[in-house]
């Protein structure tokens, strides 16, 4: 590719601090593909400049670009790379008012199954694949259904394997929960474990967690429900465009597409494939 030097020449110093930034990040990015396979380009770049300035900042580098030698030549620091850049933010029964539409409007459906199937796309640690196996319990709908939990990271996902937590974060959760689960208590699905609590091992024959890739992995299965909530809002249009056509094929008939507050059907390709259930909750369902 060649560069106009004249117009380069001619930056006021801001643009030249953003032209170069750019093209530091184009390099990282380069190199996160080259050595670990995972395709970043189609992120928005906002938020990935953000994770990576961060990244940059705790390890006390003055540029982006000295993040690169790490990514080649250092394996320890991989998970560390990836948890900073595919960070997520989830806990137990997040947004409550979400959970209590689910469970009012979509989940009476489910019991029309013999065999039900839900994926949490993006599940990060798992809290919320966790709130869902509560809800379906709480309903009696868990023992013929199976919840699929995918992520990017695997670290992320070993916790979520686990099923392990601090038990600081179940105390907002308590209140929470009070309004969402009608035939039990939140602590009847959990154990405390001196500072960490370990949610009920009868959870996991219902639970699956599995590395998938939203970027360049295909169809997954023929879902009842979708969860994807707040994850679009890390990708570009035209990915997010590609995300939801693969949900879209990932549902069955009739099935149920969840997102996060922040996203929606709204001008994407399948926005006419899909009739709204509840628009303030972001609950859609496939049409027939």
């Amino acid at each position: 590719m060649s560069t106009d030097f004249k117009a380069v020449a001619d930056l006021t110093p801001a643009a030249e601090v953003k032209r170069k930034t750019q093209v530091e990040l184009d390099l990282v990015l380069d190199a996160l593909q080259s050595e670990y396979g995972y395709d970043f380009s189609r992120y928005s770049k906002e938020s990935l400049l953000r994770r990576l300035e961060d990244l940059r900042s705790l390890f006390q580098f003055n540029h982006l670009s000295q993040i690169i030698p790490l990514i080649l030549w250092d394996g320890s620091v991989r998970d560390l790379v990836m948890s900073r850049l595919t960070v997520g933010v989830t806990e137990i029964f997040r947004d409550s008012d979400f959970y209590i539409s689910l469970r009012d409007r979509v989940l009476p459906r489910l019991s029309t199954f013999p065999y039900c199937k839900i994926w949490h796309a993006g599940c990060s640690t798992g809290e919320e694949v966790y709130s869902t196996a509560m809800v379906l319990r709480d309903q009696s709908l868990l023992e013929n259904t199976i919840v699929y939990g995918t992520d990017i990271n695997r670290s992320a996902l070993e916790t979520a394997k686990a099923g392990i937590y601090p038990a600081g974060v179940f105390d907002d959760a308590e209140m929470r929960s009070s309004a969402i689960l009608t035939n039990s208590r939140l602590s009847d699905h959990y154990h405390g474990l001196y500072n960490f609590v370990r949610m009920d091992e009868t959870f996991l024959p219902h639970l699956t967690f599995s590395h998938h890739d939203l970027v360049q992995e295909g169809v997954f299965g023929e879902m009842n429900i979708i969860f994807c909530r707040n994850v679009l809002i890390y990708f570009d249009r035209d990915l997010q465009g590609h995300v939801l056509k693969l949900f879209y094929d990932s549902l069955r008939p009739g099935g149920y597409l969840c997102l996060g507050k922040g996203e929606s059907l709204h001008l994407s390709p399948v926005n006419d494939s899909f009739q709204v259930i509840d628009l303030e909750q972001r609950i859609y369902q496939k049409r027939h």
